[in-house]
C-alpha cells in the first residue's frame, strides 16, 4: 500500500519539527537529513521504483534521471555477482561436491 502524497507531507512536516536541528541540536542533524533524503526519494516515482527494486546503495548512484538508468546501472552492478556465483557453483559441480542433499531413490523400494 502506498502512501499518498499528501500523507507524506503530512508526515514529513511532523517528523521535520520535531527532529530539526534548530530544535534538537546538532545530534538530530543527521536524522534531519535522513527525512530529507527519504522524502525525496519517495515523492520522486523514479527513484521509488529504483529504490524498491535496488535498495538504498542506488541514493549514491549519480548521473542517473530514469528509471532505464537506473536499471542499466543496478542490472551491471549485479551481473559481476551472479556471474561468479554462476562460475562458483559450476566449480563445486566439476569437483563432486555438489552431491550433498541430492534426492537418490532407495535400492531397497
Amino acid at each position: 500500500m502506498r502512501a499518498s502524497d499528501r500523507e507524506l507531507k503530512g508526515k514529513f512536516r511532523r517528523l521535520t519539527v520535531m527532529y530539526h536541528p534548530d530544535k534538537v541540536g546538532t545530534q538530530g542533524e543527521a536524522y534531519f537529513v535522513m527525512l530529507k533524503t527519504a522524502y525525496d526519494t519517495l515523492l520522486d516515482p523514479v527513484k521509488r521504483v529504483a529504490y524498491d527494486r535496488f535498495g538504498p546503495d542506488m541514493l549514491e548512484w549519480r548521473n542517473c534521471s530514469s528509471t532505464y538508468d537506473y536499471v542499466i546501472r543496478g542490472v551491471t552492478m549485479m551481473v559481476p555477482y551472479y556471474l561468479g556465483c554462476a562460475l562458483f557453483l559450476v566449480i563445486l559441480s566439476v569437483l563432486g561436491k555438489m552431491e550433498f542433499g541430492r534426492y537418490v531413490s532407495s535400492p531397497f523400494i
